[in-house]
């Protein structure tokens, strides 16, 4: 089982930046068109659903559009082997 997905196979997946979810270390992909997210260690995909299950239904509460706390960084360096 991978436990952390490493900068290599984030780029073959097509991920180009390093990002955060409420804090959650993310790999981003997408930032121009359709984005992908991917937590960087894979039990967090839990609490990554955990917040997003919570923000869908704050939004149907009626206070307002759901919030996403998805912080670009920086670009995959892809030069480091």
């Amino acid at each position: 089982m991978v436990v952390y997905m490493t900068r290599q196979r984030a780029l073959k997946a097509g991920f180009t930046h390093h990002g955060s979810y409420h804090g959650i270390p993310m790999w981003m992909g997408g930032i121009d068109g359709v984005p992908i997210v991917c937590a960087k260690v894979v039990a967090l995909e839990y609490m990554v659903s955990a917040f997003h299950f919570i923000e869908k239904h704050i939004g149907k509460l009626g206070y307002g559009r759901p919030i996403f706390r998805f912080k670009i960084g920086r670009q995959i360096d892809d030069t480091i082997s």
